[in-house]
Order: C-alpha cells, then structure tokens, then sequence
C-alpha cells in the first residue's frame, strides 16, 4: 500500500506544475511545495508561555489549564501555530499523499527540540490500521522520519493504536479525552524508551488529549520523560 501511495504521489507531482500550495507562486523544484515568502510566515511560538506545553498566555506562564491533567513526566513543545500556511501544509501531508512536506515540517520543529530535555528517541503517534490503510501512509511517521534525520535521532513505532477513534475536531475538552483513553499500547520496540527521553510526534496538537494518552504507555514502559513534538499548536481551540 505505501509503494502505490508513493507511486500515485509521483504521479501527481509529475502532472502538478510545482507551484506554491498556499499563494500559488512558482517554485523551481520539481514537486509542488511552498515559497520562501510562505515558508518564512512559519515563526516560532510566543516565548511568553506555559513552561510545560508551550501554549501562549497572556499572564504567568506557571499556570496552564490546558496541561494540568497531562500524565507526570509529560510536556510539549510545538514549532509554529496552526494557522495560514501552516494548516495548507498540513492539508498537503494528510490529505494530498505529498510526503516530501514533511520536510519543511522537520526544519520549523527542529528549533523548538533544542531545549533542555535532550531527546533520545522519536516516536510517531500512530494511525490505527483502518485509518492508515484509507491514508496510504502515516503523517506523523513521515514527520518523525525527517525530524530523525536532521536531528541524527532514532525513530521507532514503539505504539500501536488499539481502537479507532472518533475525529476531535469539534469536540471540547473533557470530550476528546474520553475519545483517546485508553487508545494507545506500548509495541515490542516501547522496551527502548526505557531510561530514556522520548520525543513523541504529531502534526497538530490541540487541547494535548492525544498526546496525552499516547505518553501513557510510553511512561509505563520506563520513559524518564516525554515531549510531545508537534509541527504546530491551535492554541485557539486549546482553551476549550
């Protein structure tokens, strides 16, 4: 399935002049993407923010509604906000099959992991199967991927998706953390997160629920600690 995917990407790409995704420029390369003016709309979250999940606030960033339930052990940090160009690239990972957007990903999150936890291991929140097999592929597979190569990291698919779930969107808080509980189990490679900094990676995160729940089995396998590594944070909806 991933091979026809990647075929009928190639395909596209082919047929597509290479335009800007988001403004509709041209581009040089091959393949459609974004232009540097686009790309350059994708700046770092606000540094006035909460220390453990990065969601911007206007006061002290000591107290945070949205992380106060999270698992010990767990923050989060995210590279841009969900927004502009940052939502059409996302539209382009998922939804298009263009993969190669997960690369421009990898570079705007790459920053915001240079903190003081240093990360060990990657590990992309999984699709459940149904799910993957409709997509062809998983988005934050191919993050993790890009995001292994720039920062010389491991990456392991150390979860697996036990249920289906509904989609969050729409859904308020209380709401999308019942959807995930419980969603996520450790697989055989969990044993490596043992001891170690997992850096635990989506394309969006919202309210935290599924960063969360997927941190949970990552943590009782013996993970000293997790960072949920999101391309961007739709800090709006997070207060819901």
């Amino acid at each position: 399935m991933d091979r026809i995917a990647s075929l009928g990407a190639r395909l596209v790409d082919l047929l597509l002049p290479p335009l800007c995704l988001h403004c509709g420029a041209a581009l040089s390369g091959a393949r459609p993407g974004f232009c540097p003016g686009c790309l350059a709309t994708l700046a770092p979250l606000s540094p006035v923010a909460c220390r453990r999940c990065g969601l911007p606030r206007p006061g002290s960033p000591d107290s945070c509604g949205r992380c106060g339930g999270w698992p010990e052990g767990l923050s989060a940090v995210a590279g841009t906000r969900y927004r502009g160009v940052a939502r059409t690239l996302v539209a382009g990972l998922k939804y298009s099959g263009w993969r190669h957007l997960a690369e421009p990903c990898a570079v705007t999150m790459a920053d915001a992991l240079t903190g003081p936890a240093r990360i060990e291991l990657l590990v992309p929140v999984p699709l459940h199967p149904a799910r993957r097999r409709e997509r062809g592929f998983n988005q934050s597979r191919a993050i993790a991927d890009a995001l292994g190569r720039r920062l010389d990291l491991p990456v392991e698919d150390a979860l697996v998706r036990e249920r289906p779930t509904t989609s969050q969107v729409g859904l308020g808080r209380a709401a999308r953390r019942a959807n995930v509980a419980g969603a996520f189990l450790p697989a055989p490679p969990a044993r490596r997160a043992a001891g170690a900094v997992v850096g635990l990676v989506d394309d969006v995160a919202t309210s935290g629920a599924t960063l969360a729940a997927a941190a949970e089995p990552l943590l009782e396998s013996g993970a000293r600690a997790v960072v949920g590594a999101t391309f961007a944070l739709a800090f709006e909806f997070a207060y819901r």
